[in-house]
């Protein structure tokens, strides 16, 4: 069977298995998070609380005996932790959870449900929380972590909407800030709806781009076609990991759509909320710190809005596509896109070092 025949059929039978899983009567079928991490060890969590204003953070340490000391409400980490920044807005940080493979390799690893999700304050009615509606209370709330903890030098992983928190905390030049790495990403919304429909949605029948055309033009995302077509394309871009992880699941039931819709807006396939006309990309020559850029090879974030970010740094490595991942590589390989972060953090760490000496 030719090459070209084979990947139709692994096609088909990549769809039939997502069509079978959104129609069956059984809603409840996942995969489990952890059984997707290689060499995963007995790590302690350390949870803690801060206060961000009048409102409460909820944070996660994971790491391995003897990498995290505390004393007297005081951190002391065995090597330099990576603060890992959830996708949204309005999700919780469970998604992310699946990086904890990477605390059994020595480094610490700290999650955070960003306010408005998880067991962070919880709200319900926006109307006195508008300020979770700006791009500056979620940097504070990074700052205010990294203040809490005591944190000399940092590695930040930002995914999707968290490389947004990461490139503006990034650009502000902070003193802890020692590796950056942004997975998912992108720096101007209008890029990625214009890539996005010029090279994802464009791999798809005329009739399923009227669906979603036909969305964004009446701003009606919850008719029942629209639906159908957002849930199959999960599985073509979002996470190609089928059942879907019970992570994933988990950062959606404790996140907050409230927050989702006014910032990005309904649709996966564009940006129509306050993040419409975001656009950091003129900035991005200001960040110092080493920066590793990755993507999925079949992400929602393009290879262009990727390479958009990499021209634009002093000190960006080559882009990094992980093969057979959508948009959330963590899930879709654990593996693979956890050693490329551990080697990505090494070298930094070794040129520092080498820096050092030279002085």
């Amino acid at each position: 069977m030719g090459s070209f025949n084979v990947k139709i059929l692994l096609l088909a039978i990549f769809l039939s298995s997502a069509f079978s899983l959104l129609s069956s009567s059984n809603s409840d079928v996942t995969t489990d998070c952890n059984s997707l991490i290689t060499e995963l060890c007995d790590l302690t969590l350390t949870a803690g609380s801060l206060k961000v204003n009048n409102d409460t953070l909820v944070y996660y340490i994971y790491s391995k005996a003897g990498d995290l000391i505390i004393q007297d409400d005081s951190y002391f980490f065995n090597s330099i932790p990576l603060i890992g920044i959830n996708g949204g807005p309005g999700l919780s940080h469970d998604y992310l959870e699946p990086l904890r493979r990477i605390a059994c390799l020595g480094i610490p690893l700290i999650l955070y449900d960003q306010i408005g999700t998880g067991n962070s304050t919880r709200v319900t009615d926006l109307k006195d929380f508008q300020y979770l509606l700006t791009v500056q209370h979620y940097i504070e709330e990074l700052r205010t972590l990294i203040n809490h903890l005591g944190l000399e030098k940092v590695h930040v992983m930002g995914h999707s909407w968290g490389t947004i928190v990461a490139q503006e905390f990034a650009i502000l030049q902070p003193k802890e800030l020692l590796g950056l790495i942004l997975s998912g990403a992108l720096s101007d919304s209008q890029l990625y709806i214009d890539s996005q429909r010029r090279v994802n949605l464009a791999t798809l029948p005329h009739h399923v781009l009227e669906i979603i055309q036909k969305a964004d033009e009446t701003q009606i995302y919850n008719s029942s076609e629209y639906l159908a077509v957002d849930n199959i394309l999960t599985f073509f871009f979002t996470s190609r990991t089928i059942p879907i992880a019970d992570c994933m699941v988990g950062s959606k039931e404790y996140g907050n759509n409230d927050i989702y819709v006014q910032m990005q807006g309904a649709s996966e396939f564009t940006v129509g909320g306050v993040l419409a006309n975001w656009n950091i990309t003129g900035k991005l020559h200001l960040i110092e710190a080493e920066t590793l850029v990755t993507r999925g090879e079949y992400d929602t974030m393009t290879e262009e809005c990727s390479q958009t970010i990499i021209n634009q740094l002093k000190n960006g490595r080559d882009l990094i596509t992980i093969p057979k991942s959508g948009h959330i590589q963590m899930i879709d390989e654990n593996e693979v896109y956890v050693n490329e972060l551990l080697n990505f953090i090494k070298s930094v760490e070794e040129k520092r070092k080498s820096n050092f000496l030279e002085k």
